[in-house]
């Protein structure tokens, strides 16, 4: 193993079991930067140490801004003041506030390099209680998680595993980094540069940088969409047992679809459409459907309390998609 993975790896024990980690010495390389950072300018008394505790709560993080600046990480110098004005980067997670359109695969290129890292993306979120699903579009307004990601390169005695264990923890996660660089098989080539997503470190609020107003007024769109659609659902089922279809489209077609989280939204879009049906309007029938069905490709209607004539401009709106 390598001197920096050495010290990578008794950082990342050490976080395990509560203690500080040994002395170790390190070398940390960074290639172009990949991944988003804050830039720190050195004040009198900073430290890799205490900057990882200021930006990660956590001084035994201290690796992660070694190699993002391709700084010497040897143990004397670990704890030594770095230069008065000297400009780091620090890596760190963000959140993206999604659009109307997007998708996991759109923000994992945009975000993460390459489309292909959508199922990543999804999977970074789960802790987050979010259910994604690469193949569907996402719910405009939705906050997620983009995972500190660094660029690696490999020493000539390096292993996935001993990256894995240095960086994410545990060598079990070589698999991980095998995937995530699209390696055919665990073989590191020497100077080869890998994308490691570092998803279990969590950078201080305070530190993170603000989304755009564009991006805070899709939340706040979001929320106030959910909000709307739950008060408007209740009423517009009353309305649709006492027939009165005009009202349905009235209170239901200011809502917008994109901003609705999956139930929400089918429950939306099937009761409007329905509506519609039943004020003869086919082809605004067949767009709302359609996005239903783009969005929940599985849903289907339930033929005992669904019309004939409902299924029959669903399956229209099926053909067309």
């Amino acid at each position: 193993m390598s001197a920096r993975l050495a010290l990578a790896a008794a950082i990342a024990c050490a976080v395990a079991l509560g203690a500080a980690p040994p002395p170790a010495a390190a070398q940390g390389q960074a290639g172009a930067h990949h991944g988003a950072t804050v830039v720190h300018r050195v004040k009198r008394g900073d430290t890799l140490p205490l900057l990882a505790a200021e930006f990660y709560g956590d001084r035994r993080h201290a690796s992660l801004i070694a190699v993002e600046n391709g700084l010497d990480s040897q143990a004397p110098a670990l704890e030594a003041p770095l230069k008065i004005g000297l400009r780091l980067r620090i890596p760190i997670h963000h959140d993206v506030i999604t659009a109307a359109g997007d998708t996991l695969a759109s923000l994992a290129a945009v975000h993460l390099g390459d489309e292909r890292r959508a199922q990543f993306l999804a999977g970074f979120n789960e802790d987050r209680g979010l259910e994604l699903d690469p193949s569907r579009p996402l719910v405009a307004g939705q906050v997620l998680k983009v995972p500190i990601q660094l660029r690696y390169r490999a020493a000539a005695d390096d292993t996935l595993r001993s990256i894995a264990s240095a960086y994410l923890g545990s060598p079990r996660r070589a698999n991980l980094v095998q995937q995530y660089n699209f390696l055919p098989d665990e073989t590191v080539e020497p100077d080869a540069t890998l994308l490691l997503p570092i998803h279990r470190v969590e950078v201080q609020p305070a530190r993170l940088r603000k989304p755009d107003q564009a991006a805070l007024d899709r939340a706040t769109r979001h929320r106030q969409m959910m909000t709307e659609a739950k008060a408007a659902l209740a009423s517009a089922q009353a309305m649709w047992r006492a027939g009165d279809y005009k009202h349905i489209q009235a209170s239901l077609a200011e809502l917008d679809l994109d901003y609705l989280f999956t139930p929400e939204m089918i429950a939306v879009g099937v009761l409007l459409g329905s509506a519609y049906v039943a004020l003869d309007d086919q082809d605004s029938a067949i767009e709302v459907f359609r996005r239903v069905q783009a969005r929940a490709p599985e849903h289907e209607l339930d033929s005992y309390a669904t019309s004939p004539k409902i299924r029959d401009v669903w399956q229209l709106a099926a053909q067309k998609m």
